[in-house]
């Protein structure tokens, strides 16, 4: 299918990413990823700290490869990938879809340290794999005015599926009132 391409991050983001994607294994929270908190969530972020000294190491990344052997490495590795970003998230396998936007950088797949293509995300808006999306794949800054890249044009369109329910049910009501009243 079209549309399938995967994006490429750097070795920052991709890190980051397999941050995101250990904390998750691990159940605990973004939260020790932000950075600019207030005064009592980043009290709440240290809370949070002192349960990394309970975590099994060494903790792997998503290749095998050792991500950190200790509570002080993982620490350090979070705070040298801290971000302002508030709602990226790891997807969770068994959950629900969340609601398609149009930047690509929030939802973190489930299992791989990169966000989603534009076709896994038109697969959550319901879109068949035969439809394709054109334009660039991502635009930013002023061009944003003139250009609708493909992940815009997913993020900001109706599902199929619910343009087929809204469609029936006009029928229906056109039907009805096109119907001759008895009495």
């Amino acid at each position: 299918p079209a549309n399938t391409n995967l994006r490429t991050h750097g070795e920052r983001a991709t890190m980051k990413f397999e941050l995101y994607l250990a904390l998750d294994r691990l159940n605990m929270p973004s939260l020790l990823m932000r950075d600019g908190l207030s005064d009592a969530k980043e009290e709440l972020r240290q809370e949070y700290r002192n349960q990394l000294n309970d975590v099994k190491y060494p903790i792997l990344k998503t290749t095998g490869d050792v991500l950190a052997t200790s509570a002080e490495q993982f620490w350090s590795e979070l705070e040298r990938h801290k971000t302002r970003k508030h709602s990226q998230r790891v997807l969770q396998i068994k959950a629900a879809a969340p609601t398609v936007i149009t930047s690509p950088d929030d939802y973190i797949h489930p299992t791989e340290p990169r966000v989603l293509s534009v076709r896994e995300l038109a697969r959550f808006q319901g879109f068949p794999e035969a439809f394709t999306f054109r334009a660039k794949e991502t635009t930013g800054g002023i061009k944003r005015a003139v250009e609708v890249p493909q992940y815009s044009q997913v993020g900001n369109a109706v599902s199929p599926y619910v343009g087929r329910a809204l469609g029936a049910l006009v029928r229906r009501i056109l039907d009805l009132t096109a119907s001759p009243v008895e009495g």
